[in-house]
């Protein structure tokens, strides 16, 4: 735990270090706003809800791409589902450092989204690094832990619980495919022992509406060895940007 603690406050130190040294750079700002469509909502290995979800998002993209401050959500299209989640990166070419707020309401009307008190928080908050690979070897490599909020045992007990996930794009002819595996090394949110918990593949595509106009469309075949289970989900996206 210690060490963890160590890593986050070096990672919070790079990041104060950098954006100063970012700002001398002729500065490129972006906002954008999308959303996807989801036929159910899968996450790291985990079914969070079994109905179509749509799932906004606002970024807001600072010193030529390499910081990000954004909001993205899901809400349910028929069950009494809500999550809004804020996030900050910082992009530094082979790393991008992030700090993420998970927020789940426990139902519609009872939302309790200012309270961070431990044992009664609906936030989670986690801490993660993902290695971006390089152009000519793509692998991605992601870990992630919570450190803070409702991310409990039985007792009380912050699980500190880690996910750890390689990913490797490639491209079929025209076809965007992603192959990836995921695990936990410990009891958690995840499983509840070390383990294998999320592979699968995706392929991404776009359907052409129009001659200027299409969608991409995302469908990815997953399985849990934990639970015993698999999906299989298909996603739209609409995206602007200004």
């Amino acid at each position: 735990m210690k060490r963890f603690k160590i890593a986050c406050l070096s990672a919070m130190l790079l990041i104060f270090i950098q954006l100063p040294l970012m700002s001398q750079e002729e500065p490129a700002h972006s906002l954008e706003v999308g959303s996807d469509f989801v036929s159910s909502y899968v996450w790291r290995g985990l079914l969070y809800n079994g109905s179509p979800n749509i799932q906004p998002g606002l970024y807001y993209s600072g010193f030529n791409g390499k910081f990000t401050l954004g909001a993205w959500g899901s809400f349910s299209m028929a069950d009494p589902y809500k999550e809004v989640d804020l996030y900050a990166s910082l992009n530094l070419g082979k790393f991008t450092f992030a700090v993420w707020d998970y927020y789940t309401a426990p139902e519609f009307g009872q939302a309790k989204y200012f309270s961070y008190v431990k044992k009664a928080t609906y936030h989670a908050m986690e801490g993660s690094v993902v290695f971006n690979g390089s152009e000519k070897f793509p692998l991605q490599l992601t870990l992630g832990t919570f450190f803070y909020g409702n991310d409990m045992d039985p007792n009380g007990k912050n699980y500190y619980s880690t996910y750890m996930e390689a990913a490797y794009p490639f491209t079929v002819g025209k076809q965007n495919l992603n192959v990836f595996v995921g695990g936990t090394p410990a009891e958690g949110l995840y499983a509840t022992k070390p383990s294998i918990m999320n592979f699968g593949v995706s392929l991404s595509r776009s359907i052409n509406i129009t001659e200027k106009f299409s969608i991409p469309v995302t469908g990815s075949l997953s399985f849990n060895p934990e639970s015993d289970d698999v999906f299989l989900v298909v996603s739209f996206n609409l995206s602007s940007n200004d």
